[in-house]
């Protein structure tokens, strides 16, 4: 029989595998807060190389939030791998602040209860409480684990050891994977007529729903983590600590038409010209506790930066028109998991 002090020297002299158990009779709860800030810091125009005044258009400013509360209970197990599992939203919801206009944003999945059933490689989702989401794309993409799990190492490490994450890694423990399942495109709501107020909160989407914010869908993600300590304490649980550093850089594709003109469209008169050229680039970094007697994900904090550039250019009847303009924001990142007691069974 280990000791404690026995299971200390193994702990200090080999590795440690970082996973999280799935045979515990336990219901873990995820708190997740993603918020995206961005606003226009440089424009310019050009007509036949000359500089062109500007209307005074603001600065851009938008500031999104995305807040997903889930409830994730294991059923039924095969081997150490979760086979069923009932996951309850909690809240499914956020916010979309344009300065003089706070969109709260709605999502189909607020207070439902998914039951995950493995099939294969694949996973069934059935609605088991609550109305079920009809969007395009529902009920795909939703798995069976924790979403922090994938930045787990997946084989025992040793104190100082560095592995990479790549891109559907990143995507999935960020919550990106699964956005425009969970927050769908939605009908600006007509404000044209009727009260001119103009501030106030409105329900409902923005245009093409919740998005990414600004961040491409298939955007080029790589990382690295890296083991720094196996003795964090967070809250008087002993903790391994992990160090998250990751990028993304690319370019933007062209825009959608549609979704109405909101105040977000109209800061970007050069969505009229045809694109040359734009750019994105993601910075972003920060920690990832992981219980290691408790086995499970703890808390996950990052912070970064982004930015796009935007070129723009059209010739007409021997006249050329040039727009530039960048776009600089911050991005936050907040995951909170907790255990709680499981809820009895009606007989």
């Amino acid at each position: 029989m280990r000791t404690a002090f026995t299971c200390a020297l193994l702990a200090l002299a080999g590795g440690v595998t970082l996973g999280t158990d799935y045979t515990k009779e336990r219901a873990v709860k995820v708190d997740s807060e993603f918020s995206l800030s961005r606003e226009v810091t440089e424009m310019t125009m050009e007509r036949d190389g000359e500089p062109v005044d500007m209307p005074d258009r603001g600065n851009g400013k938008t500031e999104q939030n995305w807040h997903i509360v889930q409830v994730d209970t294991v059923q039924e197990r095969d081997g150490k791998k979760p086979s069923k599992v009932k996951r309850h939203y909690e809240k499914v919801g956020g916010e979309f602040d344009m300065g003089d206009n706070q969109v709260e944003l709605s999502s189909p999945f607020d207070a439902t209860t998914l039951e995950l059933t493995a099939d294969g490689d694949d996973v069934k989702v059935e609605v088991v409480e609550g109305a079920k989401p009809d969007h395009d794309g529902a009920l795909e993409g939703h798995k069976l684990g924790l979403a922090l799990d994938a930045l787990l190492p997946g084989k025992e490490v040793e104190k100082d050891a560095s592995w990479d994450l790549d891109k559907q890694q990143i995507n999935h423990a960020l919550g990106l994977d699964l956005r425009k399942a969970l927050y769908p495109p939605q009908q600006r709501e007509d404000t044209s007529g009727g009260d001119s107020g103009g501030g106030g909160r409105r329900r409902g989407g923005f245009g093409r729903g919740g998005g990414m914010g600004g961040i491409p869908a298939d955007a080029d993600w790589t990382g690295k983590a890296h083991l720094v300590s196996l003795d964090e304490d967070v809250d008087g649980v002993k903790c391994a600590k992990i160090e998250i550093e990751i990028s993304a850089h690319g370019d933007l594709p062209e825009p959608q038409m549609g979704g109405g003109r909101g105040r977000g469209r109209m800061l970007e008169p050069e969505s009229a010209l045809p694109l040359l050229a734009s750019t994105y680039s993601i910075e972003a970094k920060g920690e990832f506790t992981f219980a290691i007697e408790g086995k499970r994900p703890v808390k996950l904090e990052l912070e970064g930066t982004m930015e796009t550039v935007t070129d723009r250019e059209m010739t007409r009847q021997e006249s050329t028109m040039k727009i530039h303009s960048k776009t600089q924001g911050k991005l936050k990142l907040k995951v909170d998991v907790s255990e709680q007691a499981l809820e009895k069974e009606a007989k």
